[in-house]
């Protein structure tokens, strides 16, 4: 393990000390790191903790919005194996901050695409287009690059967890220098 690698778990585990779960206030927040270089996964165990918590059940509604939409394989299996719902907001491509850029970086729209059509052939392979809203967000002159992952346990209408992340939910992000996430549960 890496020096650094080993400073940010000691980091970590100090906030984590000096932050007393016991507390009187109704929302928690926590740090989490995600660097795949630093095999420091704890916003990929998080996620697939909280998906897994709540998949096996119908009443949850997860709501996950990404930028650039890639959502990392083993998510895509959760939601194609869940009976919760799920509503994904992702870029349109005029929306994607690549659209229109000079070169081959100006196809990267038309890559996001594909990749939210093969998820979506999943969602109707798996049987699941009644519990799977997918929508595009576009609005002219403006770029969409908000992530993150509210889950509304029903029938409250205030989200139980959520997540502000780093990583977006992409696969190449999960294996990315460090970013930091935040987790918030009330």
């Amino acid at each position: 393990m890496s020096s650094l690698s080993q400073e940010l778990r000691k980091f970590q585990d100090e906030f984590r000390t000096a932050s007393p779960s016991e507390s009187s206030s109704d929302v928690e927040l926590f740090p989490m790191i995600q660097s795949g270089p630093l095999s420091i996964r704890e916003e990929e165990v998080a996620l697939s903790t909280l998906f897994n918590g709540v998949i096996s059940s119908e009443e949850p509604l997860v709501d996950l919005t990404s930028g650039y939409f890639a959502l990392y394989s083993p998510y895509q299996h959760q939601v194609f194996n869940s009976r919760c719902r799920w509503r994904i907001l992702a870029a349109s491509p005029l929306a994607n901050g690549f659209y229109g850029s000079s070169g081959i970086s100006g196809r990267i729209p038309d890559g996001y695409t594909i990749l939210e059509e093969r998820f979506w052939s999943g969602v109707k392979q798996a049987g699941k287009q009644e519990l799977v809203d997918l929508r595009e967000w576009e609005r002219p002159g403006w770029t969409y690059h908000a992530k993150g992952d509210p889950i509304f346990p029903r029938p409250n209408p205030q989200p139980a967890d959520a997540t502000f992340q780093g990583s977006g939910f992409a696969p190449r992000l999960m294996r990315a220098p460090p970013r930091q996430s935040l987790g918030l549960q009330t």
